[in-house]
């Protein structure tokens, strides 16, 4: 394919950020998407795997537990490969739009009756949205962002594996990453895009290694179709939260997308810490562009398939400083935006100093929530 020709494909991709018009599901793969599982609530029991979870323990997250309730369903969105939305331990805290789900088709009985059900020009969007197969079911087939919305929102004193920072949530899953681990920018930039249709009161993007084109044409488009989303939701005044990424390197250091997100006030960027408030190597850093950390090494959390795993990387970091923001949100509402959200963050009154980081994060400072609530009263 001749370069010209290369650049009107690219044209042509990322204009399907910008289309208007209903979107229209795809029926279900067998054992791949599978539709959301009805629940029963049951008694209060203790989490099995409850003292395993350092990384509460280090938040001082059960502190805020009795103070803070989160009783208001913040709706989180968790952009990146989708969500095992039927975990015992995710779905009461998942969002289902159960206005999509009331009508049957009349011809098979299934609830993809290909019909706009909700008038939110989505067809059949029963749980989020997957811009890899463009249907309505975020369903986690790569396996990562199952563990981000655990460290968010597990629940609470169900009797099953481990705990979220919030008690309650209403986690909206949107998925641009494919079963390999990959995705491109025009998949990237449609799925940012749909923050600001969706409007969420918070924001988490599952950033991967997704390169922009070598072309100079064409990387152009891609930045410009990213900086749009970016702009719209900035607009709206959404937090926006990205891991510092997993590679070792210094960001502001070369081009690529967290330059891009960067560049805007909206955006918190975080980084990892360990058990003994050390950066994992892999992490990476900059006092200018990585605004704080939270714990991102070994964290204990839920996994696809009702199972739970201890994982690393600086997006689960982030997954922490996500939940932190959405509690202060179901407290504050619209009364408080995200500069002041940011600003209590990076505060000496609002978090842990720690020397060490100083060199590694703007802040040189670690999430401590219930210093960041009280620096918000």
């Amino acid at each position: 394919m001749g370069k010209s020709k290369l650049c009107i494909f690219v044209i042509l991709l990322l204009l399907g950020a910008a289309c208007e018009g209903k979107r229209v599901v795809k029926p279900p793969k067998p054992n791949i998407d599978p539709m959301p599982k009805h629940i029963t609530v049951g008694e209060e029991q203790e989490d099995p795997l409850y003292s395993e979870q350092w990384n509460l323990q280090k938040t001082s997250a059960p502190r805020v537990w009795d103070q803070y309730s989160s009783s208001k369903a913040v709706k989180i969105m968790i952009v990146g490969s989708g969500i095992d939305y039927n975990h015992e331990d995710l779905r009461e805290n998942i969002h289902i739009n159960m206005k999509e789900l009331k009508e049957k088709n009349p011809s098979n009985g299934s609830s993809f009756n290909n019909k706009d059900d909700d008038g939110d020009n989505f067809v059949d969007n029963f749980v989020g949205w997957d811009f890899v197969d463009n249907d309505g079911l975020a369903y986690d087939r790569y396996g990562y962002d199952t563990y981000l919305a655990g460290v968010i929102a597990a629940a609470h004193n169900n009797g099953k594996g481990v705990k979220g920072i919030l008690k309650k949530a209403s986690i909206y899953p949107v998925r641009y990453i494919n079963t390999n681990g990959q995705s491109r920018i025009p998949t990237l930039a449609r799925a940012l895009m749909h923050i600001s249709e969706v409007k969420p009161d918070i924001a988490l993007i599952n950033l991967i290694s997704v390169k922009l084109s070598p072309y100079p044409e064409i990387s152009r488009i891609e930045t410009k179709a990213i900086e749009q989303a970016l702009n719209k939701a900035q607009d709206l005044g959404i937090p926006v939260v990205v891991g510092a990424g997993n590679i070792h390197m210094e960001l502001g250091s070369s081009d690529g997308l967290h330059k891009i997100f960067s560049a805007y006030e909206n955006v918190f960027i975080v980084t990892s810490i360990d058990k003994n408030n050390k950066k994992p190597f892999l992490a990476n850093y900059s006092y200018q562009f990585v605004h704080t950390t939270a714990p991102g090494k070994d964290v204990l959390t839920t996994a696809p398939n009702n199972t739970y795993k201890k994982v690393s990387s600086t997006s689960i970091a982030a997954a922490h400083v996500t939940a932190a923001i959405a509690l202060a949100i179901s407290e504050h509402g619209s009364e408080k935006t995200y500069e002041e959200y940011f600003a209590a963050l990076l505060s000496s009154k609002g978090s842990v100093e720690i020397e060490e980081l100083n060199n590694y994060v703007a802040g040189g400072n670690t999430l401590d929530i219930s210093k960041f609530l009280e620096a918000l009263k």
